[in-house]
């Protein structure tokens, strides 16, 4: 025994006992935190590949041909609604593309706006991912209509 009157198997159980429970508490309440934390991130690139997706269609609507009003609109709309959510590289990608593809750009190309677009895109698929994964080789960028019969001719 030990001068306090307690055995020292008794007080190595409690001891024991004492540290099982602080770390099954601690344990329990870092399991939780950590998955609050992945389940928020995994909300955050819901609604970034939201906007983005909505951005893509937008964009894909305002292609030679398909343009209107209402698709510009609609454009100019996904494009700042972008900006809630993206992150620094989409944001730089995104100013780059809407300066390439701006109607005060004098210098704007077809080959340019592709390239801009691409950028833009990576960006995207880069900010949505949970895990890197090898890019692809090939461009992207927006399937056009055929030209209507009234141009071919």
């Amino acid at each position: 025994m030990d001068s306090g009157g307690i055995p020292w198997a008794w007080a190595t159980v409690v001891v024991t006992a004492g540290v099982s429970l602080i770390t099954a508490i601690l344990t329990a309440y870092l399991t939780s935190r950590f998955t609050k934390i992945r389940e928020r991130e995994a909300d955050w690139r819901r609604l970034k590949l939201t906007r983005y997706q909505e951005f893509v269609d937008a964009a894909s609507g305002i292609t030679e041909g398909r343009s209107t009003p209402e698709t510009i609109i609609r454009f100019h709309d996904a494009a700042n609604s972008i900006q809630l959510v993206a992150s620094l590289p989409v944001l730089e990608a995104l100013w780059h593309f809407l300066d390439v593809n701006s109607c005060s750009n004098l210098n704007r190309t077809a080959e340019l706006s592709n390239q801009a677009l691409d950028k833009l895109i990576r960006a995207m698929r880069r900010d949505v991912r949970p895990i890197d994964e090898a890019e692809p080789k090939r461009s992207f960028g927006f399937i056009r209509p055929p030209p209507s019969s009234a141009s071919r001719k």
